[in-house]
């Protein structure tokens, strides 16, 4: 069994949640090796295949979605042994439905899988859905591991990548990823610079902030109100 860990990794490992009832997703899906294939396992391990959401593909938007992390095994089809809330990552023993195991290839190397499943669909989701290709101008703000997996992943489609960060200290790292332009939001030089210069902005910032000041970046703006 191969998980990665964070915060909330460290709260469901001392069981402070589970006594409360609360929901806890996990911070990077694990990825498990049983004995005739490697299987990776997101936040969801079940959900009821019948509504509109499920035959729709959108299994995390089913009212009976069971997660990886404390989730309610409604239907028995995930259970923990000797529980009835499921334990992701800390478990030794784990039922998931096919339906949500995805099988990694033997040569990929199980702990890249975590970040990749999580953080890699995290942002490989809206630069697909949004169209992102060559040539695509991306802007991707705030460089945590979100916003340089994005680098990477729009630099991989062929997309002209622009990372926007408070600090310049973070642009070695930007474009040791793949960004080919950095932009300081805090510095009004740099932002008028980049007034309309994207057709798609990536925000990773986890925090809650203005982010009216992006906006005039993007290519869809209005003139006048920009």
């Amino acid at each position: 069994l191969s998980s990665s860990s964070a915060a909330s990794d460290v709260y469901k490992r001392q069981d402070e949640c589970t006594a409360l009832g609360l929901m806890l997703l996990p911070a990077f899906p694990f990825a498990c090796t049983p004995r005739n294939a490697r299987i990776g396992v997101g936040c969801l391990v079940d959900s009821c295949f019948e509504c509109n959401a499920c035959q729709r593909g959108e299994e995390n938007n089913c009212k009976k979605q069971v997660f990886t992390y404390n989730g309610r095994d409604w239907s028995g089809r995930a259970a923990t042994p000797g529980r009835k809330t499921t334990l992701g990552g800390y478990s030794d023993k784990y039922v998931v439905h096919e339906r949500f195991a995805v099988l990694i290839p033997k040569s990929y190397p199980l702990e890249a899988a975590g970040p990749i499943m999580c953080a890699g669909s995290t942002m490989y989701d809206p630069l697909r859905r949004y169209g992102a290709t060559k040539g695509t101008r991306v802007a991707i703000v705030g460089l945590g591991g979100l916003g340089i997996l994005g680098i990477k992943l729009a630099k991989a489609l062929g997309c002209e990548v622009t990372a926007i960060s408070r600090s310049v200290a973070k642009k070695t790292i930007a474009t040791e990823a793949g960004a080919t332009s950095f932009v300081v939001s805090v510095d009004p030089k740099s932002m008028r610079e980049a007034k309309q210069a994207f057709d798609l902005i990536l925000n990773t910032i986890p925090s809650s902030f203005d982010y009216r000041c992006l906006l005039y970046t993007s290519d869809a703006a209005d003139e006048e109100d920009s």
